[in-house]
């Protein structure tokens, strides 16, 4: 997890030179002061309603300039959860945007991220959707995780963490699918392709073949023509040509 581990240190630095007000004007959201608070368009009215924000009373940003909270989306968050929201980025994405506009002394000691742009994960949301993956679900370290894991997840257990545990580098470090952070598998993608495909790879093969084995059941109980039949047929066709795209 070296690129994660240096996304998490860039965050920290970021966060003490960059608000939320920073990225509000990066965003080009509109801003109004009113009192001792300031008015913004909401950047989390796109990932939580799935359109932009029409008002300009919805959402404020804190004192501090920390802190951005919506009242109408509940959306809230800090800088680079707006840029998360607003962009549709992953955390990975966002950290680098915000940091080449506002702090790009930071970029300097990351691993040549100055020199070159991280490859951008090609699948969407609804691909990953298509075998299993919701993106929705995000990554939280969890320390020494095979025990632990094993552990939340066993009959009777608390079952908070669930699908996919990512070992670190040195497997003292795990990293693993849940509810409750901000990374998601496209940060995977970026911090190690060949862990990335490892993970979704399997995946993909089971949704494939679970589709194929659909397919198949419908076309051999198929009685002449039936529109419904056929629909379900190209529906599990489109999806099982995306769960292919994610099969080396």
């Amino acid at each position: 997890m070296g690129k994660i581990k240096e996304l998490h240190a860039c965050k920290k630095k970021l966060m003490e030179e960059v608000n939320c007000i920073d990225a509000a004007e990066e965003l080009g959201l509109k801003m109004k002061i009113k009192g001792n608070r300031i008015q913004v368009e909401c950047p989390f009215h796109r990932s939580m309603l799935g359109r932009d924000d029409r008002s300009l009373g919805n959402c404020v940003i804190s004192r501090t300039g920390k802190r951005c909270n919506c009242f109408a989306c509940n959306g809230h968050g800090d800088a680079i959860e707006m840029v998360m929201a607003y962009n549709g980025m992953c955390f990975s994405e966002a950290v680098d945007w915000l940091a080449e506009r506002r702090a790009p002394h930071l970029m300097e000691g990351m691993e040549g991220r100055s020199r070159e742009k991280p490859e951008k994960c090609p699948f969407t949301d609804e691909e990953f959707n298509v075998i299993g993956i919701h993106t929705s679900r995000f990554l939280i370290p969890v320390g020494a995780a095979p025990s632990k894991y094993a552990a939340r997840n066993k009959p009777g257990g608390k079952g908070k963490h669930r699908e996919i545990v990512y070992p670190a580098e040195n497997n003292d470090d795990y990293v693993i699918l849940c509810e409750s952070a901000r990374m998601d598998i496209r940060d995977i993608f970026y911090d190690n392709k060949q862990i990335f495909w490892q993970i979704v790879e399997p995946k993909a093969m089971e949704a494939a073949e679970r589709y194929r084995d659909q397919i198949e059941s419908l076309e051999r109980n198929r009685k002449g023509e039936e529109p419904l039949r056929d629909l379900m047929v190209e529906e599990l066709t489109s999806r099982l040509k995306i769960a292919k795209k994610f099969i080396h």
